[in-house]
């Protein structure tokens, strides 16, 4: 549909780049490639000091830039050393934000659809633009679904009134596209499915000059953005969605290229395309620097949760999209130096609110340290979902000490702690708890007394709110603060080993027994049993199967279905 004539775009503005001219005046001949060059290394330096200031200044990107990629690698490179040194000196590094911006499909559109308009969409890009000092902005991702028709020039243009703003600021940032990004959604897996998007993406691109690799070679539906902060340094490996096979085998070679660099991935939605075999989240686990899979797509709105790869080390999974609820949230992690921990904050620019519930707001610990080798991970506990594994159980103790929260060998604990799926190591008691965050967990441990890191069974709430700092120290928290929230554990259950249960009080009967309630969400998708969104009939019949084979072992007391039973109610085949 088009939007009302009233709000057509126009023309796009070219990005602000007056402070070029300067750096002309000084050296004619050189400013359009050395200028943002010397302000990608004086920012690596001097990161948000006075001198970072001027570098960001200077920094503007410029589309007569011509990029000379090796010396814009040559000049991170001694960057970060000159930032490594900053550390070596006892400077404690100031803590830093990455943003991501959600789906701004229906923003762009600018027709109310859903309660989006564009303005909320400029009010995120002015927010990026007005705390990038306040909260040290490291680097900006966009999930995907950048516009609702990839062939809509002015669609791309309402997204350029925003999205050239964050670039003016010369910070890092990703994009990868989303479904709405192809040139036809009828046809998603075809060859040329990315034209369109790689129209009107493909100079951004190639005016970004912290893009170190993209692939198929002058495309950009895969690519790796390089940042630095705080003496670390990352990568988001953006990769397509539904990625071929040669799209994962060439993001393998970029992270096997750096394996000092901790790895955002950034794909649209992870389960697209599952039904032919893409696994996105098992490609991840094989690269020991992955620490975050971010996405969007789903009007699920949000939820984090962690997986963990072949070495037993956490791997945070989190999907953000807020277009369907039509309050233009948008997500931000500050990565906190001195504590070892990331916080994670939603926050609406246009309705200057907080969300603070547990998939809005909680944190997680993060190494700041060297990252571990890339050693075999047959020499580490090996900790992963598996089938034949159920959800009572408890926990494996390996030999270096690293615990694991594990299912039984759904024999309904009657082996006692020998019907834990713990290989290698001392289980515990088995407990006749179902619990989501052990069902189908298994261990194998390694037979090396060589300690492990820590892995947290799961994601925390954030108990710790934004506060304000010195002025050393970049302030973390906009204006507004979130409400305080007592810590509660996303799962409602508190992390680390169950601690023995109450007794229950003495009564005159039999002992009351546990039972289970089961809740089926949506099955509309499912039985159009066409694939779309990853959903097939096969999926409903399989829940259905679940529920038969449960009843008597969950002791499943009541079945509910939550509603949109079909797609379309007419549909008697449905």
């Amino acid at each position: 549909m088009e939007p009302p004539a009233a709000r057509h775009p126009r023309k796009r503005r070219p990005i602000p780049r007056h402070p070029l001219a300067l750096c002309a005046a000084v050296a004619p001949s050189a400013s359009a490639t050395m200028c943002p060059r010397l302000a990608s290394l004086a920012l690596a330096v001097f990161g948000a000091g006075p001198l970072g200031v001027l570098a960001r200044a200077l920094g503007t990107p410029s589309t007569e830039c011509a990029r000379a990629p090796e010396a814009d690698s040559a000049l991170l490179q001694q960057g970060s050393r000159l930032q490594r040194g900053r550390l070596a000196s006892g400077v404690e590094p100031p803590d830093f934000t990455v943003v991501f911006i959600p789906d701004t499909q229906f923003m762009v559109m600018n027709n109310g659809y859903s309660g989006a308009w564009l303005d909320q969409w400029i009010a995120q890009a002015d927010w990026v633009v007005d705390k990038q000092h306040e909260l040290n902005i490291a680097a900006v991702v966009h999930v995907g679904d950048v516009v609702e028709e990839a062939h809509r020039s002015w669609e791309w243009d309402n997204f350029f009134q925003g999205w050239d703003k964050i670039e003016a600021t010369g910070i890092p940032w990703s994009i990868v596209p989303g479904n709405h990004d192809l040139t036809s959604m009828a046809q998603p897996f075809a060859s040329n499915r990315w034209d369109d998007y790689n129209k009107f993406i493909a100079p951004a691109f190639q005016r970004n000059l912290h893009l170190q690799s993209s692939f198929p070679q002058g495309k950009y539906e895969n690519s790796v953005v390089f940042f630095e902060a705080a003496g670390l340094e990352f990568m988001v490996v953006g990769i397509e969605l539904g990625p071929t096979q040669q799209s994962l085998d060439w993001a393998s070679e970029q992270l096997h290229r750096h394996p000092g660099r901790r790895a955002i991935v950034n794909n649209h939605f992870v389960l697209w395309g599952a039904e032919r075999g893409i696994d996105v989240a098992g490609w991840a686990k094989r690269h020991r620097n992955i620490f975050m899979i971010q996405q969007g797509h789903d009007c699920a709105r949000e939820w984090n949760r962690v997986i963990y790869n072949d070495w037993g080390e956490p791997i945070q999974e989190v999907l953000t999209d807020y277009q369907c609820s039509g309050d233009a949230f948008l997500r931000y992690y500050t990565f906190r130096v001195s504590e070892g921990r990331v916080d994670a904050f939603t926050y609406s620019p246009s309705q200057k609110r907080f969300e603070t519930d547990f998939n809005s707001q909680w944190h997680f610990d993060f190494t700041f340290g060297d990252l571990p080798a890339m050693t075999d991970p047959a020499a580490r506990n090996h900790y992963r979902r598996v089938a034949g594994v159920g959800g009572w159980g408890g926990w494996c103790t390996c030999p270096n000490g690293q615990q694991y929260n594990v299912g039984d060998n759904h024999d309904a604990c009657a082996e006692g702690p020998l019907s834990l799926a713990c290989e290698g190591g001392v289980p515990g008691e088995c407990v006749k708890v179902v619990d989501p965050a052990r069902e189908g967990m298994k261990v194998t441990c390694a037979a090396s007394s060589t300690p492990a890191p820590v892995v947290e069974q799961t994601t925390k709430q954030s108990d710790t709110q934004p506060t304000d700092q010195t002025t050393e120290r970049p302030a973390a928290q906009p204006a507004e603060q979130p409400k305080e929230r007592p810590s509660v554990h996303p799962t409602g259950r508190p992390a680390g080993p169950p601690t023995e249960r109450p007794s229950a009080a003495p009564t005159s009967g039999p002992p009351a027994q546990d039972f289970t309630v089961v809740f089926i969400p949506d099955t509309q998708f499912m039985v159009m049993n066409n694939g779309y969104s990853g959903a097939w009939l096969d999926q409903w019949i399989a829940q259905a199967d679940w529920v038969v084979d449960k009843q008597h072992e969950l002791n499943i007391a009541a079945v509910v279905h939550v509603g949109d039973v079909v797609e379309e109610a007419h549909r008697s085949w449905e």
